[in-house]
């Protein structure tokens, strides 16, 4: 919890898959059988589980495997507490300025107060860089 009581909520993103709408029929009944399998509760779950993950399936986050670990009570408590990341280009100028001033910071090269404002800035230049008509 912060000082005022409040808990701190921090952005969540999935990892996504695309597939291309010319794919041939032959194809898209594979492609099909696949995501039922990888989306399963159970497959979901293993996968949070190897990869340290919360389960996005919510099926999955009620299997005792889930439940029984307390690793994963702990992604899904912290992913609870979390609010969508958009999905739009200037997300990726946001932690490309947080990535590139946070590494001097945390390396002692870079006052915290003055990355953070480097950091501002330069996500402030290239949103208005990806932006410009």
């Amino acid at each position: 919890p912060l000082p005022n009581g409040e808990t701190a909520l921090f952005y969540s993103s999935t990892k996504g898959y695309v597939v291309s709408s010319e794919v041939d029929d032959s194809k898209a009944e594979a492609i099909e059988l696949f995501f039922e399998f990888f989306l399963s509760p159970e497959v979901n779950a293993e996968f949070a589980i190897a990869n340290s993950q919360a389960p996005t399936n919510m099926e999955a986050r009620e299997l005792d495997v889930i439940v029984n670990d307390t690793l994963q009570q702990a992604a899904v408590s912290t992913i609870e507490s979390t609010v969508p990341m958009p999905i739009i280009a200037e997300m990726r100028v946001f932690w490309d300025a947080v990535g590139d001033n946070l590494n001097d910071v945390i390396n002692g090269g870079l006052d915290p107060a003055e990355g953070a404002k480097l950091m501002q800035e330069q996500a402030e230049r290239d949103v208005q860089l990806i932006t410009a008509e």
